[in-house]
């Protein structure tokens, strides 16, 4: 059995929190089923979501809902490449709050759900790079 179908096999038996937050058979096909590239992937992936989370959370981008929906917009896009669903959905929700608002001050409940989106993904991430 190759690789993907391997991970497709144990997918399926996965818990809906985990699958949601990382679908590693997206994953696996993304990166042809290299496991250094799958490493250093979700290595990139973590990095860039904590790096952006705290951008917008800073003051002056915090204020501005056109850069914080561009972030949003990145961090989503990033999600979906490395097989993030929840993050995606999340920042997918949170960006068409953030172009219908006229000011990011009213966004606190969508960046707090895109915050846990973010640190349940994270936990996943951490277990598979320690393993």
């Amino acid at each position: 059995m190759d690789r993907i179908a391997q991970k497709e096999e144990s997918f399926s038996t996965l818990s809906q929190p985990f699958a949601r937050a990382l679908n590693l058979v997206h994953l696996a096909r993304q990166s042809a089923g290299d496991v250094a590239l799958e490493r250093e992937l979700l290595a990139l992936f973590g990095q860039q979501s904590r790096v952006i989370l705290a951008q917008i959370s800073t003051g002056s981008v915090a204020h501005n809902a056109s850069h914080c929906a561009e972030l949003v917009h990145r961090l989503r896009g990033s999600a979906l490449a490395v097989g993030a669903e929840g993050v995606a959905e999340a920042a997918e929700a949170c960006e068409a709050h953030l172009n219908a608002a006229k000011s990011a001050d009213a966004n606190a409940p969508c960046f707090a759900a895109l915050g846990e989106a973010v640190a349940r993904a994270d936990e996943v991430i951490d277990a598979l790079l320690a393993a």
